[in-house]
């Protein structure tokens, strides 16, 4: 307990005015019996008691320790490579996720939960609050970097005991997630996700092609393929519009001189906008036959573009043109 005077002012003017009461009841104007006297000084000493115990205005100061819990952040990859499934395996690798977080007894955020206030995240090109992950892994890109910055941001500020990242380990987009977590300062712990062989795979990782055709007049289209456990297999890379070949090109795969380029051409035959794809043979053992079709669409159009050029003098670019 305090007090806002020191206690000493006040046994001392409780002294006084004791002294003072008896002193004053010592010869009173009427005879008093000696009792009725005692009583008399007792209620004013007790008066006199409870005024200055007012004045003092005692606190009551209690001390409780409540111990916080900090946060815990988790974040979870749910990009296309989640979906995939490992060889010996017979879940994907995000339901592998969700059996050990969730379905799992005890499950691993309720053990996590004991300790921390969790706070769950899914990311791919982008980071989202959610309340459990989700089965769909359908991102386009893996920005681990991003996702590690705006998280932080969120929870800037706040008691964070960390950041735990589950992820297949595809980051494919953005800044060098290792930059962005040393200027975060939290300490990040790392969960991998499938098989650490890489997988048998052939893919075909972009077609380049002009979305602008003109009739009778060829059109290059340039297809990127890559492969890894199939080196010295010869595979054969169609391009087809619906169902008819347009073209098609036999590339034998070597994973060692990186991305192998191939080159298709079509040259329509009437006007419109057409839809074509390039695709490649599903081969034995491969991880996923998702990315062995590539569709794209192009506009054929009749004639060329007419172009008025207006220039002040005749120069090198006008002569070519």
């Amino acid at each position: 307990m305090r007090f806002s005077l020191p206690w000493w002012i006040a046994v001392a003017a409780l002294a006084i005015a004791v002294v003072f009461i008896i002193f004053t009841y010592r010869r009173t104007e009427k005879p008093l019996n000696w009792r009725l006297k005692l009583a008399l000084i007792a209620l004013r000493v007790i008066s006199i008691c409870l005024i200055l115990f007012c004045l003092l205005e005692p606190t009551i100061i209690a001390r409780e320790a409540i111990r916080r819990k900090a946060n815990l952040l988790v974040l979870v990859d749910n990009s296309q490579s989640m979906s995939l499934t490992d060889a010996g395996d017979n879940a994907t690798r995000i339901d592998a996720v969700r059996e050990a977080l969730i379905t799992h007894k005890p499950s691993v955020l309720t053990e996590l939960a004991d300790r921390f206030d969790v706070q769950l995240y899914q990311f791919s090109s982008d980071a989202s609050r959610v309340e459990e992950p989700t089965s769909k892994a359908e991102g386009t890109l893996t920005d681990m970097g991003k996702a590690i910055s705006k998280v932080a941001d969120e929870w800037k500020g706040q008691p964070t005991a960390g950041i735990v990242l589950i992820t297949d380990g595809g980051n494919n987009s953005g800044e060098d997630p290792v930059e962005i977590t040393q200027q975060t300062g939290l300490p990040i712990y790392t969960i991998g996700v499938g098989s650490t062989q890489t997988p048998r795979d052939i893919q075909i990782a972009k077609v380049d092609a002009s979305p602008i055709a003109y009739q009778d007049h060829t059109l290059p289209v340039r297809a990127i393929i890559r492969s890894n456990g199939y080196d010295g297999r010869e595979i054969r890379v169609s391009l087809m519009q619906d169902n008819e070949l347009k073209d098609s090109v036999s590339l034998k795969l070597n994973s060692q001189s990186g991305d192998q380029i191939v080159n298709l051409q079509i040259k329509p035959q009437q006007e419109g906008t057409f839809s074509y794809t390039v695709s490649i043979p599903i081969a034995p053992d491969e991880i996923t036959p998702r990315n062995n079709i590539y569709p794209f669409s192009v506009k054929d159009v009749k004639t060329k573009l007419k172009v008025l050029y207006i220039d002040g003098r005749p120069r090198w670019e006008y002569t070519f043109l």
